[in-house]
């Protein structure tokens, strides 16, 4: 059933039948549809993620609906570990800031031992998807991929991101297959008061980014959805009706580990045609405007400026240019195999690495040399691992310095304890091995290899 036209805005046919609802937020299901009533977000349940936390707005902010589908498919979607859910937003707005979601990182899934991906498609409205590599001071690389009905968007395993509603006078609602053993990891973005980059609304209803001051400085690329030839999509077939034809063909939403050579330097929207911006160090944060059915995107640059705690980690090269000081990355892994890995890929990367035995790794740090991160393996057979990331991170002079955990998918509890403990980025370890070369990249701070879709791009920092 098509979804109401509003206000022009084309018509889309997402092959479902189900009916949006307004007043109140909602859903109704045809023949042959299942779905759950609607879960409400609460404006107080997500303020700590907002840039004013006591702003006034719509109440509740959206209605979720998880494992929606057709009677026929319900056994084939458990049996695949795939849930299709729907969500419908709120007109109006939330202080300065459009409505939107809260963001949030997806939890490592026990059946994959990876952070889910996510695959979005839009009904109705404008939206923006924002997204960044990294829920941690350093944010990585950071897209706003601007999308109208019947777009689809992909969010890249272990991304943070948030969903926001680009037209404050219009609803707007978006459909998405998730990993059906979903689970949302939302303190790291909330301790830093949201994620590395604001969406505000003007006077005129039209949307300005601002950086958030809690992150590292950071460059924003604003774009239309690309293609995603790679993972099977187009957007002539809407993804639920793709789920029909043929099962298989989303699988990678539960199972990402099938397409894991996709996500290396993943780029979620088109990038040829932008423009950079560059703006002074410690000057106004850069804006820039979202203008409607664009077909270009514009690089936002440079975000933030960095913490005080960062700002001992990098130095002047020219004007509006910055490189990191010569610092190793401290490797404290007792697996002789998965060592070796970690030593011959920072190798072929040309990026310096050291070895320390954990006993020896509270006196290393303290002897002042330069540190970018530290590679933690949890599962270190002495069971001292946590208790190694605990002191690092209560201690003033070592807590600023990122610590890459991983450990196995099972160990939930763990997992549990290092984030409360501080670790500034969590892997399962299959998921760790994958993304091994741009980890060490981005934390030494060396630009990814080229990429036909990036040719040029600057990056951040640049």
């Amino acid at each position: 059933m098509k979804p109401a036209s509003e206000n022009g805005e084309r018509p889309f046919d997402p092959g479902l039948n189900v009916q949006i609802v307004h007043d109140p937020l909602g859903f109704q299901y045809g023949p042959g549809i299942f779905g759950p009533k609607p879960e409400y977000r609460r404006l107080d349940s997500i303020r700590s993620s907002l840039s004013d936390p006591a702003c006034s707005g719509p109440d509740p902010v959206y209605a979720i609906a998880m494992d929606v589908g057709k009677e026929e498919h319900r056994a084939e979607l458990q049996a695949r570990t795939l849930l299709f859910g729907l969500v419908t937003f709120a007109v109006g707005r939330l202080g300065e800031e459009p409505v939107r979601s809260q963001g949030h990182v997806h939890r490592i899934s026990s059946h994959s031992g990876w952070s889910p991906p996510e695959l979005y498609e839009i009904w109705s409205g404008r939206a923006v998807i924002y997204m960044q590599e990294f829920a941690a001071n350093d944010p990585g690389r950071c897209f706003a991929v601007e999308a109208g009905p019947g777009d689809v968007v992909v969010v890249p395993p272990g991304w943070a991101h948030a969903t926001l509603s680009a037209d404050p006078a219009r609803p707007m609602t978006f459909a998405a297959w998730c990993d059906r053993e979903y689970g949302f990891l939302y303190d790291e973005v909330r301790k830093r008061g949201g994620l590395a980059w604001y969406a505000v609304l003007d006077a005129a209803g039209r949307l300005e980014w601002r950086p958030n001051p809690k992150y590292r400085k950071s460059q924003l690329v604003v774009g239309p959805p690309r293609d995603y030839r790679e993972l099977g999509l187009d957007r002539s077939t809407p993804i639920y009706a793709r789920f029909e034809q043929d099962p298989s063909s989303v699988q990678w939403v539960s199972e990402p580990g099938r397409v894991a050579e996709h996500w290396k330097n993943f780029v979620p929207c088109r990038v040829e045609n932008h423009r950079s911006h560059p703006r002074e160090r410690g000057g106004p944060g850069v804006v820039s405007r979202l203008g409607g059915n664009s077909h270009r995107s514009t690089a936002v640059a440079y975000g933030s400026r960095e913490g005080p705690e960062q700002g001992d980690r990098t130095v002047k090269q020219g004007f509006g240019k910055e490189r990191r000081t010569e610092q190793k990355i401290v490797v404290v892994v007792e697996d002789l195999i998965f060592l070796s890995k970690i030593q011959q890929t920072a190798k072929l990367t040309s990026i310096a690495t050291e070895t320390v035995e954990l006993e020896k790794l509270c006196e290393r740090l303290a002897e002042q040399q330069s540190t970018a991160a530290i590679i933690l393996d949890l599962n270190h057979r002495s069971g001292q691992a946590l208790d190694a990331l605990r002191t690092i991170k209560s201690n003033p002079q070592t807590r600023r310095i990122p610590v890459i955990g991983f450990l196995s998918h099972v160990q939930a509890d763990l997992a549990k304890a290092a984030r409360e403990a501080g670790c500034d980025l969590l892997l399962a370890r299959s998921a760790f091995a994958s993304q091994l070369p741009e980890l060490l990249r981005r934390y030494a701070s060396l630009p990814s290899p080229p990429s036909p879709l990036l040719q040029g791009e600057p990056r951040s920092g640049v």
